[in-house]
């Protein structure tokens, strides 16, 4: 494999963007970032025995679970304008190095009081990761795959919840929580020691930034870069509780073991890769998606049918299925959909960490909001959740939502 040159800020002119896509550098970073999701979804598995050994509430479980995207919800926009104009190689390896030696603080927590700091300082590395690795996709990617690769990246959060819940459910066999801490440390250290003492992946052409002509020349549509920020935070915030809940509602409701309510939740989990796919292969056949984007209204139809009181295991797997699938189709939908509006708006960066923001914001705010809803008003409470948050959604991203699937390139 040829090695490409890595731009150490994003200022000035740099190489030409790639003229064919780099598959197998592109396939280390999505894995990079798989992993740094799998801190995400590390205490599904083990959100009962969490909440019975610190002695604390479902909620309070909630807030460890999305305490990680605590920082993102906070920095994403500074940090994208900020990360944009540096080496995303350095940026990548931090990341990774800081998620690893966070989650490995956190298995030596010895209450809520000192692992949700560290559960924060995790969130510095993974902010570090998701603004990092979306810009490299872009850059190791042709033009016109540029939309169906940030459409598969889509998937690596609930690829990563699937990995994490399936290996969970497996280690907690063997080890408790806090075992399960360190190992999941291992893991992010192994793609982490990869890059640092490889070239392999981590070197990109630069994308240049582009000139204040432009940065200007559309000034109109940088509100439409917020609105799909906002759109995909209660995208997250819906799905994210739905995929934190999954584990729980199975071991309390269906009397499912830790291991197979784990290997459950993370078949479901990756579901949602085929709805990355198919928004994918729109994508790259210039289909009209938005007839698929619509269906997302069918995540509150799956939210009522499967999370109640009595449903049976086969209607519950399949709504939840459901909600996974549609996930897929509009995180997809979303990741492609920024670079065309940072070339309309002038900058990828800043693009990315304002995206990243509102979906972190979702994620830090479902799970302890609808954790703390089920504890109140019993499980019906994600039915009306799931409802009120899909129609702000589309009310917010109706305007950025465009008839071709295509997603222009990067602003060069």
């Amino acid at each position: 494999m040829s090695e490409l040159r890595d731009a150490h800020n994003g200022s000035g002119t740099g190489p030409d963007p790639v003229e064919s896509t780099r598959r197998l550098p592109l396939a280390l970073v999505y894995a990079a970032g798989v992993i740094a999701a799998m801190g995400l979804g590390k205490f599904d598995v083990f959100a009962v025995q969490l909440q019975d050994d610190l002695e604390i509430s479902l909620g309070q479980v909630g807030w460890v679970v999305s305490a990680i995207t605590g920082i993102s919800a906070l920095l994403g926009t500074p940090a994208g304008l900020w990360l944009g104009r540096r080496s995303m190689r350095g940026t990548l390896l931090t990341g990774l190095w800081c998620v690893a030696a966070a989650g490995a603080g956190g298995g030596l927590a010895p209450g809520l009081g000192a692992l949700l700091p560290l559960r924060a300082a995790e969130g510095i590395g993974y902010l570090m990761v998701v603004i990092a690795c979306p810009t490299l996709i872009v850059r190791l990617s042709a033009p016109p795959d540029r939309g169906p690769a940030l459409a598969l990246w889509g998937t690596f959060v609930p690829v990563g919840l699937a990995l994490s819940t399936a290996l969970g459910g497996a280690v907690g066999s063997v080890t408790d929580w806090r075992g399960w801490m360190f190992v999941m440390a291992a893991l992010t250290a192994l793609p982490a020691t990869v890059l640092t003492f490889t070239r392999l992946g981590t070197l990109a052409p630069a994308t240049p930034r582009p000139s204040a002509k432009h940065r200007t020349a559309r000034p109109g549509n940088r509100p439409l870069v917020v609105l799909l920020a906002l759109g995909f935070c209660m995208v997250s915030l819906v799905t994210v509780a739905v995929f934190v809940l999954i584990p729980i509602f199975l071991q309390r409701e269906l009397g499912y073991s830790r291991a197979d309510a784990g290997a459950t939740a993370g078949f479901i989990s990756l579901v949602s890769v085929g709805g990355g796919f198919l928004i994918g292969w729109l994508m790259h056949r210039k289909q009209d998606v938005r007839p698929v984007a619509l269906g997302s209204f069918l995540v509150v139809i799956a939210a009522w049918v499967a999370f109640r009181a009595g449903v049976g295991t086969v209607l519950f797997i399949a709504g939840a299925a459901t909600i996974s699938g549609l996930n897929g189709v509009m995180v997809g939908l979303i990741l492609a959909s920024v670079p065309r509006l940072a070339a309309e708006s002038g900058d990828l960066g800043l693009a990315n960490g304002i995206v990243t923001q509102g979906g972190s914001l979702g994620s830090l705010l479902g799970p302890p909001l609808f954790n703390a809803g089920v504890e109140h008003w019993g499980w019906h409470a994600v039915g009306w959740f799931s409802t009120a948050g899909m129609a702000v959604c589309w009310l917010l991203m109706a305007p950025t939502v465009r008839p071709s699937g295509t997603a222009s390139a990067a602003p060069a």
